[in-house]
């Protein structure tokens, strides 16, 4: 899905997060109509949802969830108490929705650098009066259930997360005298760390990301879903799709998939799709079309649903 750059897109408006769907329902099956399956997250920019609601240093993480993302899914898939896990928390956007809507949340982080963001976030989403409670553990992901007190066991209602991207739709860029662009944090750590499954080809992303579900699999209640959001870049002209890969991952893991939605990276203007990109996606797509390759603005990302099944003969 692609669109048109926003030519008036000046970070304007509230700093309040909103979907494209009323909030307050809470979603019994993943099966239940009602569920639209297109989201429009991106109503305001990310600048915008998280001005005043995260930290400053928030904006140097490289694959930053929209807020408003995460409180669209946490809002539909749960109700207020419910216990919410993101096992890739970043810089915290999930646990800091979560929060601010009345559910309790934990992230796990790998990185030390981001989990520290998080911590940060986190503390701030209390100050400001949120109501849910939430924590930031640090660790590896692919050992989550060594992670995390075994009593949490089979109490999740809800897991957001959103695996490592391709390095073309990340980074910030600056102007530099007699330099030109000069592009920032565009990693995830100075490259001396490998453990992250972003160093990782697609096979072994795929790999590790399925031992993360298989333990949130076991952290899920009966009946508990599973949201990942993800979206295919390509190397060297090759389209790598991560979406089916997360699919794959989730099957393997035990999860059934029930449901694949899209959420508009775009505004909707009159009816057109005003794209959201960054000025090194903008490059990327530049350069790839000299080269021939015919790509365009990345305007959506896919919207992976997958739940915990319910024991045999259990009504949901």
């Amino acid at each position: 899905m692609t669109g048109t750059p926003d030519p008036d897109d000046n970070d304007r408006g509230r700093s309040t997060p909103k979907t494209g769907t009323g909030r307050g329902a809470r979603r019994e099956t993943a099966a239940e109509p009602g569920q639209l399956s297109v989201w429009a997250p991106a109503q305001l920019t990310g600048p915008v949802q998280r001005r005043g609601r995260y930290v400053p240093d928030s904006v140097r993480h490289p694959a930053r969830m929209l807020p408003a993302i995460a409180a669209h899914a946490i809002t539909f898939y749960t109700s207020p108490g419910d216990l919410v896990l993101d096992p890739m928390c970043g810089i915290g956007t999930t646990l800091v929705e979560a929060a601010h809507l009345g559910r309790d949340a934990i992230g796990v982080e790998y990185e030390s650098k981001w989990s520290d963001i998080a911590d940060a976030n986190v503390a701030h989403a209390h100050r400001q009066g949120a109501p849910g409670r939430a924590s930031v553990v640090r660790g590896d992901a692919t050992r989550i259930t060594s992670l995390l007190p075994a009593a949490l066991a089979g109490q999740v209602s809800l897991v957001v997360t959103s695996p490592p991207y391709g390095p073309t739709v990340h980074g910030l860029v600056r102007p530099e005298a007699g330099a030109g662009v000069r592009k920032s944090d565009n990693t995830y750590n100075d490259g001396t760390d490998k453990g992250n499954l972003a160093y990782r080809n697609l096979p072994g992303l795929a790999e590790g990301f399925a031992e993360i579900l298989a333990g949130c699999a076991t952290l899920l209640k009966p009946g508990g879903v599973v949201v990942v959001t993800a979206r295919p870049w390509r190397k060297r002209g090759e389209l790598v799709d991560l979406p089916s890969a997360v699919i794959g991952a989730g099957t393997a893991a035990g999860l059934v998939p029930v449901e694949r939605c899209v959420a508009l990276l775009a505004a909707v203007r009159g009816g057109r799709l005003i794209a959201r990109p960054s000025f090194f996606q903008l490059s990327a797509v530049r350069k790839a079309r000299q080269a021939g390759v015919p790509m365009h603005l990345i305007a959506h990302e896919d919207v992976i649903v997958l739940a915990r099944p319910l024991p045999a003969g259990e009504a949901a």
